[in-house]
């Protein structure tokens, strides 16, 4: 579960700030195809939101959202 402390910023918007773009890029790479790569990123973020994981650090976070993203992109495909 998500705690949302009034005046900082939403983990969520920090998650999505730091990795979106990266994201999309390989997503791009991947796809060929600038809507096909935002729908694969709006899907990763989809399920980050949906399914709330335990991360042990921000290297195991972005693993995950890396592997995510290739994962949707092979759906894609």
């Amino acid at each position: 579960m998500l705690l949302f402390v009034p005046g900082e910023e939403d983990p969520i918007e920090r998650l999505y700030d730091c990795y979106a773009a990266m994201l999309y890029r390989l997503a791009l790479s991947v796809l060929k195809n600038c809507e096909d790569a935002e729908d694969a990123v709006q899907s990763v973020f989809e399920k980050y939101v949906m399914h709330p994981h335990l991360f042990l650090s921000a290297e195991h976070e972005k693993a995950w959202l890396v592997r995510v993203t290739m994962n949707q992109c092979k759906d894609t495909l």
